[in-house]
């Protein structure tokens, strides 16, 4: 149900601009939004219909599925961003996937082939392992609730049938379509559903996928509840094989009977792998996206689905332009348009004019979309150029600096850069650390994602060589920045182990030679020795707070509730020993400047506030809201960027800089001695003089970015990082 907003609706909720309304549930109304503050985060903003709010202890059962669904991160569930309980309507907000439903795909496309439906077994019951290993239910999986993305399936909605009551009585029209896949434990009683009721509602899920109908159907409710309470499921249409093995297992009717979602995992990759290794192009364990191995006609509804959103967003949300390019082995995956003929699996098509015999960088840059040969020197862009040493493709821009290199990623990176002896270190949101060559861009090492590893903007620091990295299960992550040999980890969430929206390591700040500090999502406030296998802690809770900062002998904190604090460490608590209230949430900062900090409000208002117990006053004021950190330069000038598309530079002394305007919401700024950087929302970079704010190069980049800049006298570097998972280098003349 994708359509352009009727103008009757909500346009923001919370930090979110709604561009497009994307569906409905038993829940309430769906929408895409775009956040003004995390480098324009998309996300699924759902909005509680208000039947469902006056129900008696709703905003309280919110409350608890939202700290539940905060503690399932990773893993083929969708990351909550963002959610108000208090509002009129409550909200919450999980990361946007361009996907389409299993349940479209199928009824429009019709089944799927087994070796599809067995890697959409894989990955869905790896999400559920996931689930139940945290004491989690989804209870309302079916084919709506799952999601098939370019790279792998994903769940959704879990926690939000438990909000609204038994699906059964949900006020949507699709109440059959919940009740087709319920167990028949389930529809007994929503307090007996548990893991197996999970399995079999997968079970069915699987068989829709592969024959086109579900366990149970029914012309009415009635229909449907009195053939699950009483007959076996209808597994009509599946072919022979192993994979309706499964499903039949799956749909056994006493719990006891069914599988559980680890041995359902189990068989599904054992049998992945299997197929993967035979005729495939790629090394055993590589993945290949699931985009590349279904049939020509669900692409094109994958394609379709990718239109009707750019359409109904009045196109602030372009298609997908091109597919992440696949390494497989020795040879390369290309797009859904087989211009290279390669085949469903990755396997070449009869006739293909790929050459298995030429090797392919993995962090080569060809266009998935194109017809050129692996080698070629075509980038993403489809900018042909002169390819260097490395083997990367340099793609010319016109108007601007073209990139020294460029190294592409899987998944989105929001955190800027952090540069180390030689390595840029950078963090994708589901916390895979890469430490790339600064020089050429080659990859030096790689720390993988695991469970619950998400990663905040501002989440990483350096500290005499060791790069830290915080995560959203509560620890801190600590390699060597030049080798990326793991050294330990610590743990500082509230609960050793734990994880939830409570625990997400918010920000990391350097304090000294071997201490950070850290901001958790609950509000505390953690001391970490990094020689110590166990954080010293002191912690206040202060309400959400962005990364602090380290002002002379002070610890300076800012929240979403307006508040600067600064903080005095004493044995084993922390106190505070100032307190100012802003005029908005903080969402710039606080940075600090000699022996003063800085921080950006919601107003478009530019503080400077002087621990530990002196003023705050205003630099300047903006009108619209500062997004993202400010930046400082040389004699403390400082740059911030703000929603409206204005770039500003001020000196902490009060002495007035330049404003420019650039016409578009600036994301994200840095600054050096000689260049402000500018990322806009659009995806381009603007290059300012530091002194008069004059625009002197214009970088067109794909996606939005975070950039960060180093180099020493005549010789600047700016390195992006964006939302299109890409790591640049620009060498600024």
């Amino acid at each position: 149900m994708i359509a352009p907003l009727d103008g009757a609706g909500p346009t923001r909720v919370g930090d979110f601009d709604l561009l497009c309304r994307i569906g409905a549930g038993g829940f309430g109304e769906v929408y895409l939004g775009r956040s003004r503050t995390w480098a324009g985060q998309l996300a699924a903003v759902k909005i509680a219909h208000p039947d469902i709010v006056r129900n008696e202890g709703f905003r309280q059962r919110f409350t608890n599925e939202v700290r539940a669904m905060g503690t399932v991160v990773g893993d083929g569930v969708p990351r909550l961003l963002d959610a108000d309980s208090e509002a009129e309507k409550p909200w919450l907000a999980t990361e946007f996937l361009r996907a389409p439903a299993l349940q479209d795909l199928v009824g429009e496309g019709g089944p799927l082939p087994p070796e599809v439906v067995w890697r959409i077994a894989e990955q869905a019951s790896a999400a559920i392992v996931r689930m139940h290993e945290l004491g989690v239910y989804h209870r309302d999986i079916k084919p709506s609730n799952v999601l098939i993305g370019r790279d792998r399936a994903w769940l959704i909605d879990f926690g939000l049938v438990r909000l609204v009551g038994d699906p059964r009585l949900t006020r949507t029209g699709d109440r059959i379509g919940s009740l087709q896949y319920m167990s028949p434990e389930h529809v007994a009683g929503l307090a007996q559903a548990a893991g197996p009721s999970d399995v079999f509602a997968l079970g069915g899920t699987l068989l829709y996928a592969l024959t086109g109908h579900p366990p149970y159907d029914g012309a009415s409710i009635v229909t449907v509840l009195r053939k699950i309470s009483s007959e076996a499921p209808d597994t009509s249409g599946l072919p022979d094989g192993d994979l309706a093995g499964l499903i039949r297992r799956c749909l056994v009717r006493h719990p006891d009977g069914r599988p559980t979602a680890v041995w359902v995992n189990s068989v599904a990759r054992r049998h992945v792998g299997r197929a993967a290794d035979v005729g495939s192009m790629r090394l055993p364990g590589d993945p290949v996206p699931l985009w590349r191995t279904l049939p020509p006609e669900h692409r094109r509804l994958m394609r379709d689905y990718d239109r009707r959103i750019e359409e109904a967003s009045g196109g602030a949300v372009p298609r997908f332009d091109g597919e992440p390019t696949a390494v497989v082995g020795a040879a390369l995956a290309v797009d859904e348009e087989m211009a290279l003929g390669v085949g469903p699996l990755g396997a070449p098509a009869p006739g293909s004019s790929v050459d298995s015999g030429i090797p392919v960088d993995p962090g080569s840059s060809v266009n998935p979309g194109s017809s050129v040969r692996p080698g070629s020197s075509v980038d993403p862009g489809g900018f042909a150029g002169p390819r260097p040493a490395d083997g990367r493709s340099v793609p010319p821009r016109t108007g601007g600096p073209r990139p020294d290199w460029e190294w592409r990623g899987r998944d989105w990176i929001r955190c800027p850069p952090v540069l180390s002896a030689g390595v840029v270190a950078i963090a994708h949101c589901q916390g895979r650390v890469v430490g790339l060559d600064a020089e050429n861009g080659r990859e030096r090492w790689e720390l993988p994602a695991e469970s619950g590893d998400l990663v905040l903007p501002g989440a990483m620091a350096v500290v005499s060589g060791r790069l830290v990295v915080g995560t959203g299960r509560g620890r801190l992550r600590i390699v060597h920045a030049s080798s990326g040999k793991r050294e330990h980890d610590l743990w500082v969430g509230p609960t050793v182990g734990s994880a939830g929206t409570g625990v997400a390591v918010h920000g990391v700040c350097v304090t000294g030679a071997d201490t950070v500090l850290a901001t958790m999502a609950n509000g505390d406030l953690v001391s970490a020795r990094l020689d110590a296998m166990a954080a010293r802690t002191a912690r206040e809770a202060v309400g959400p707070v962005r990364r602090p900062a380290v002002c002379g002998t002070s610890v300076v904190t800012a929240g979403i509730d307006g508040c600067v604090r600064t903080w005095e460490f004493g044995t084993g608590i922390a106190k505070c020993r100032a307190k100012w209230r802003l005029d908005g949430a903080i969402l710039g900062g606080p940075l600090a400047v000699g022996q003063a900090v800085v921080c950006g409000t919601a107003a478009g208002t530019l503080w400077l506030v002087e621990p530990p117990g002196g003023t705050a006053r205003v630099l300047a004021r903006l009108g619209t809201a500062i997004c993202g950190d400010p930046a400082v330069s040389g004699d403390g000038l400082v740059v911030a960027g703000t929603s409206g598309g204005d770039v500003v530079a001020v000196h902490a002394s009060g002495v007035k800089g330049w404003r420019e305007s650039l016409g578009e919401p600036v994301v994200a700024v840095a600054a050096d001695e000689q260049w402000v950087y500018a990322a806009l929302r659009g995806g381009s970079v603007h290059v300012l003089g530091r002194d008069d704010g004059a625009r002197v190069h214009t970088i067109r980049t794909p996606a939005a970015c975070v950039p960060a800049a180093a180099g020493r006298e005549g010789e600047r570097r700016l390195y992006t990082a964006g939302l299109d998972g890409a790591v640049r280098r620009y060498t600024i003349p």
